[in-house]
């Protein structure tokens, strides 16, 4: 994907906006109620992305607004209805953020809608792209939010207390797979690419905000559970893992039935997959509905290591009854 000489360049030295306590606090009294809609498009084998951030939000009382967009370039920026030029645009666009015109927005609801193009990240952190090229040249993305990363994947308010809504679409190879924190409400194959479209999120931080997208293998598990449960992974993985999916299926099916027991609070989202992550520099990043793991945990050996901790746990519970009886 070609970045347009029209759009405006990200001039700034630094990787991303560096908000103070000062700042987010006075933010986080001005404004509230917002929403996002992202409309990702991915081409193969691009070093870019391209996205259209809708935001909508209501001021709720006067202040020097700034919104952090942490993107490669700029195609169109617009505010209230109002088209910035690309003079505009650079004016307002400074070290990651975007300090909006004063004028442009008002007391109550605004609306700003930026089309940007991003770089996908190849350190774990805002959007990673890692193509396999030692065997079947399968690409596989994922973002990485934490700690506030997340404006270099969309513009955004990007700080945990300033809650959204958020609202995924997503055009991008129809050989690929993309995840979400909710379920897909709506999938459409057009000219070798697909249109997928998914259910509107419940208020969640920035950072929480989540997409893999690629030549993910999905397995899905057969039994019916409250909570839809779903492994995806590399091409690689996806044989190895198949006989020891039912297993970890099993165990997370255990503890949410715990868990929900145990707070007396029903699991909050609508499903939960676990996504298996080439070249993921974390353990793991528990997203609403998706949590990112390190590949290496999917592992590659036909005897399962969670056959054996679901023993190790039998086993130590029986023991525990075994000593202390009903105080156990």
């Amino acid at each position: 994907m070609q970045v347009e000489d029209t759009a405006v360049k990200n001039n700034s030295k630094r990787d991303r906006y560096l908000l103070t306590k000062e700042y987010a606090y006075l933010r986080s009294k001005c404004i509230q109620n917002i929403s996002y809609t992202l409309s990702f498009k991915f081409e193969h084998f691009s070093d870019f992305y391209e996205v259209e951030a809708i935001i909508e939000f209501d001021i709720i009382k006067p202040f020097d607004l700034i919104l952090e967009c942490g993107a490669h370039s700029i195609k169109e920026m617009e505010i209230n209805s109002h088209k910035l030029s690309n003079n505009e645009i650079s004016s307002v666009w400074k070290d990651n953020s975007l300090t909006i015109i004063p004028i442009l927005v008002k007391i109550g609801r605004n609306k700003i809608k930026i089309v940007s193009k991003s770089r996908f990240s190849r350190d774990s952190s805002g959007f990673h792209s890692f193509t396999d090229t030692e065997s079947i040249n399968h690409q596989y993305c994922y973002t990485v939010g934490p700690p506030n990363y997340a404006h270099r994947i969309y513009p955004c308010f990007d700080q945990p207390d300033l809650k959204a809504y958020f609202t995924l679409k997503v055009t991008a190879p129809d050989s690929w797979v993309i995840i979400g924190n909710t379920p897909v409400i709506k999938e459409e194959e057009m000219n070798g690419n697909k249109n997928w479209e998914f259910e509107k999120t419940p208020l969640i931080s920035t950072y929480l905000f989540s997409i893999a997208a690629g030549n993910y293998r999905k397995i899905a598990y057969k039994k019916t559970t409250k909570v839809p449960l779903a492994i995806y992974l590399t091409e690689k993985r996806y044989f190895p893992l198949l006989n020891q999916a039912d297993e970890i299926f099993e165990l997370i099916d255990a503890a949410i039935n715990f868990y929900e027991n145990f707070f007396q609070i029903p699991f909050p989202f609508k499903k939960y997959d676990q996504v298996f992550c080439p070249e993921f520099k974390y353990l793991g990043m528990e997203n609403p509905g998706m949590a990112l793991i390190i590949e290496n945990y999917a592992f590659m050996s036909r005897i399962s290591p969670y056959k054996i901790a679901a023993r190790a746990l039998t086993f130590v519970h029986e023991l525990s009854h075994m000593r202390f009886g009903n105080y156990a």
